[in-house]
């Protein structure tokens, strides 16, 4: 029977479906009730607005303005001026002239790029600002900036002429592979619509010379209140902010005339469209096949309940194709694939299926796909893959409802924007979502979801997307061999999906525990404990009540594959990545995935040069299991040389075409000379692998390196009960072989950069781009608090007058930042790098600007407003991140690779508040020498 139905059958097939759910369950038409904790309202002028208090973190107000308007809605002389319009508001407003809304949001404690920002799509555009709340002159500030940004921005000529270079040079970092690919997908996707000719960056005739008028036009026509929302989130009383708001926002004036914003429709198409993208720089293969659908905001629990049910089949189908690429028996043409569902642009979602494929196999990948979407919608799906997904739901259901208060503000803004943006997509009480999810559960059938995916996999509007390099164009499959391949599944008859029982225990014995024998509070840092195994390891762990429901766990010992010979390096180098595709126990990575259904965790081995370890999270329930994985990877790295082949044939598929990207052959090239041409520096390539990969050292080195857990330190955050979490280290941990006397360091192998000053040009690139990067490299520094803050607040300043100066005086680029990145090898040492993309014309005077302002805070340093204004952000930043586990659990990793005991480091802010000029300037001294920079630059291809 034909599977694949036609657009009338899908009609008749919804009426059926939605008449029979309305007789079984009657409230499928009840609409979902929006989440009581948000203040919603709409002034007489149109405005919307939404106001939730909330105090993740503390101390921090997150204020948005929300436009209804983007690139699609341009005229034929405005392309590329939305996204210009999203500029002009850093460039003087009525409250704001020039550039003081930056300045002095900045010298309250909130950083451009990070704490003020916005963006613009084809539809909508967003402004964000997120300030500290400790002062109702930065709240009342705040709200005047988003009033202005909805209704004052100045939009002056000089503003606007000199803001063109900056736009340009964003045109001109966007356009790189990636870049270039989406523009090609686009056409097809957006297949005769108004969004394919209006890409938000516009065209570069409009950015360089389109008319101020056209400007402030679209400005007039679509920035006003019935097409804006203000959305307030952070740590505030509501009632008060909800008074604030209705009496600065009512004052906008109505537009009486408004224009008509007509909806842009991306009209249907019957044929299946075909795009094929190949690029000389790109050097992986993928394709994507792609279904248009109606986009249909969520507001009913029948909307809800065919949106789960739509989900269940994506996730599910998903599962079955990674099965695929993972079979050890029959090698897939792809190495990854998988299935998703969303909103897209505009009034349309896609239901996709995406594939990265083996370069000879595209058109076998295709039909493997499109064979597996079809049996999973003609045959179902098995009770066993609906039980493990059912459980995967309710778990994150019940995660999200647990977290319910202490969800972090940006969150809710999402939320927010979403519901404003998405035609009122509704908001859910996360305690309601999960109740309905369970309920509407225990209701679905196997049936239905199989029917999902009939209605998914539609005849028409469908598009191909075949991504890759340009040098294999010639074995691509043509328009007509890829439509061939529907008709060829349609027609194959398959047979339904069956797969083994799957393994459920984890460990087949259970270890025999050791001993917490020593027990301590650390000194430095509040409510750390720390204790000693009877095996020898060092656990450290700290409670905290940032999250609910939020376990993080990680593991360090010094050593890493600096311990080996060179000979041996490759191998112990890509171990850690063979065993986590491989797997652990009993276990490859599908069987694991199936083991863990419904439990929320993970666990990562995390290796490198001069230590080993892993890191993972866990829910307060999944725990025990964590630490099992976490045992497993200890004393189990799974055997299977199949598995181990499948994986160096996609090495090498990927070494083949590695250096077509000309970023990969200027990376080797810099880390040659950054390493003085070490052996372990040289290039990774297919003879490389074929001479020095191993398959019995990778094993060898992997267990050595995890061998001796008293040799490790152990680490805990978050939502812990150290007298639940005891008995559990010592069975999982405590029972590791160790020995706390046989401690191992990391060897120092003598790499270093190459001596003095070096200029390296390279000439690779295919566009009118080029990268610079200037490195100060390895300054030998002790690594302290202070320098630590000392060389921030240095880079920070320097990246200001860089913007300053490069960005806003000179158009010359669209970002630019200087980076401090300290080291504890093979001595502390301090290095920093300062990139930037731009017109391969003026890479030497931008350089030579770069050197001045490097010049300039060697001899003056920063002014005192600068210094007062970048210790504010550091100081608001440090004290909001504080307050997640994320930041402890950095500190903790930091002091054991440091070496360091918890109080050699004192408090941040107050250490941050005794810096002076003087420190700055002696510290950029010592780093910034120019008889030892390296300068690197990737400039375009010269052409013959």
């Amino acid at each position: 029977m034909n599977r694949f139905i036609t657009k009338n059958n899908v009609i008749l097939h919804l009426l059926l479906v939605a008449l029979t759910f309305t007789n079984c369950k009657d409230k499928s038409a009840e609409k979902l009730p929006i989440t009581p904790d948000v203040k919603i309202g709409k002034l007489e002028n149109g405005l919307t607005y939404y106001i939730k208090h909330n105090r993740r973190p503390k101390n921090e107000i997150h204020m948005n303005l929300v436009v209804n308007a983007g690139s699609v809605l341009e005229d034929e002389d405005q392309r590329g001026f939305a996204h210009f319009c999203e500029h002009m508001a850093f460039n003087g407003t009525e409250y704001f002239p020039d550039k003081k809304l930056i300045e002095y949001f900045e010298s309250i404690g909130s950083k451009f790029g990070e704490k003020i920002n916005a963006y613009t799509s084809f539809d909508e555009t967003v402004y964000q600002l997120s300030i500290p709340a400790e002062n109702e002159e930065y709240i009342d500030n705040g709200l005047l900036a988003i009033r202005d940004w909805a209704c004052a921005i100045t939009d002056s000529d000089e503003e606007i002429d000199a803001e063109r270079g900056v736009i340009h040079e964003e045109f001109r970092t966007r356009y790189d592979v990636s870049g270039r690919l989406l523009n090609n997908a686009l056409p097809y996707l957006l297949h005769q619509s108004k969004y394919a000719e209006r890409h938000v960056i516009g065209t570069y005739e409009v950015i360089d010379y389109g008319k101020p008028e056209a400007l402030r036009r679209f400005r007039k026509d679509w920035y006003r209140p019935d097409l804006q929302a203000v959305v307030i989130v952070g740590d505030f009383n509501i009632r008060e902010m909800e008074e604030k708001v209705k009496d600065l926002f009512s004052k906008i004036p109505k537009n009486n005339t408004p224009r008509e914003k007509t909806p842009e429709e991306i009209p249907d198409h019957p044929e299946t469209l075909v795009g094929h993208s190949t690029d000389e720089e790109l050097n992986s293969t993928s394709v994507s096949v792609y279904f248009k659908h109606p986009f249909t905001p969520i507001k009913t629990v029948g909307d809800f309940r065919t949106q789960l049910v739509r989900n269940l089949y994506i996730s599910m189908l998903t599962d079955r194709l990674l099965q695929v690429a993972d079979d050890e028996d029959i090698i897939a043409p792809f190495f990854s694939a998988g299935a998703s569902y969303s909103q897209f642009i505009g009034p349309k979602s896609m239901y996709t299926l995406r594939a990265t494929v083996k370069e000879d196999k595209v058109a076998e990948s295709i039909f493997s796909i499109l064979e597996e979407n079809k049996r999973a919608f003609s045959f179902g799906f098995t009770k066993d893959e609906f039980e493990r997904t059912k459980k995967k739901f309710i778990s994150n259901a019940g995660k999200a409802f647990r977290e319910k208060n202490t969800r972090e503000s940006s969150d809710y803004v999402d939320d927010y924007v979403n519901n404003f943006t998405l035609s009122e997509v509704a908001l859910i009480d996360p305690k309601y979502k999960y109740d309905l999810t369970k309920e509407l559960l225990e209701d679905i059938s196997l049936k239905e979801i199989r029917e999902a995916g009939e209605l998914l996999t539609t005849r028409e509007n469908r598009v191909v997307i075949i991504n890759a390099p340009e040098k294999g164009k010639d074995i691509l499959p043509d328009e007509a061999s890829v439509l061939s391949i529907f008709s060829e599944v349609e027609a194959k008859e398959l047979e339904a999906f069956s797969e083994e029982k799957s393994l459920e225990e984890l460990l087949p014995e259970e270890p025999v525990p050791g001993k917490v024998v020593e027990e301590s509070i650390v000194e430095g840092v509040e409510d750390l404990v720390e204790w000693k195994l009877s095996n020898g390891a060092r656990v450290l762990l700290k409670p905290t009540k940032y999250k609910n429901d939020q376990i993080y766990f990680g593991a360090y010992s010094p050593g890493g594959f600096s311990v080996y010979d060179d000979t041996d390096y490759l191998s112990a180098s890509f171990a850690p990545d063979i065993i986590s595709y491989v797997g652990v126990g009993e276990f490859s990575p599908t069987d694991l995935s199936k083991a863990l259904s419904g439990k929320m965790v993970q666990v990562r081995l995390g290796c490198g040069d001069y230590s080993e370890g892993m890191g993972g999270n866990s829910t307060v329930e999944d725990l025990e299991t964590m630490l099992k994985i976490a045992y497993l990877y200890f004393t189990a790295p799974r055997e299977s040389k199949p598995r181990y082949d499948a994986l160096l044939e996609k090495i090498n598929m990927q070494l083949k075409n590695k250096y077509l990207d000309p970023n990969v052959v200027w990376g080797d090239s810099i880390n040659r000379i950054m390493t003085s041409d070490h052996p372990r520096s040289r290039p990774v390539t297919v003879d490389r692998v074929a001479s020095e990969l191993d398959y019995e050292t990778v094993y060898t080195t992997y267990r050595e390196r995890f061998s001796n857990a008293g040799d490790f330190s152990f680490f805990f955050t978050g939502s812990l009960d150290p007298e639940t979490l005891k008995p559990l280290v010592e069975k999982y941990l405590g029972s590791l072989p160790g020995n706390g006397d046989n401690k191992e360091s990391w060897i120092d192998r003598g790499i270093e950069p190459k001596p003095g000053k070096v200029e390296h040009t390279m000439y690779l690139a295919k566009e009118q781009r080029s990268v610079v990067r200037i490195l100060f490299p390895d300054k030998e520094m002790a690594y302290s608090q202070k320098n630590r803050m000392v060389s921030q607040v240095m880079c920070d300043a320097l990246s200001n007058q860089l913007m300053e100066n490069i960005r806003e005086k000179q158009g010359g680029v669209y970002s630019i930042r200087a980076y401090p990145y300290f080291s504890p090898y093979p001595k502390a040492n301090l290095s920093v790098s300062i990139q930037f993309v731009c017109d391969p014309e003026r890479v030497d005077e931008l350089k030579e600007l770069v050197f001045s302002e490097i010049k300039k805070i060697k001899t003056e340093g920063i002014t005192g407003d600068d210094l007062t204004s970048i210790v504010k952000q550091i100081e608001h930043d440090d004290r909001t991140s504080r307050e997640t586990n994320d930041y402890w659990m950095e500190l903790i990793q930091e002091h054991l690779v440091y070496s360091m005991e918890f109080n050699d480091f004192p408090e941040l802010i107050p250490t941050l508040q005794q810096i002076t000029n003087q420190d700055i300037q002696n510290m950029a001294r010592e780093v910034f020498t120019m008889d030892n920079y390296k300068n690197f630059n990737l400039m375009p291809e010269q052409k013959e």
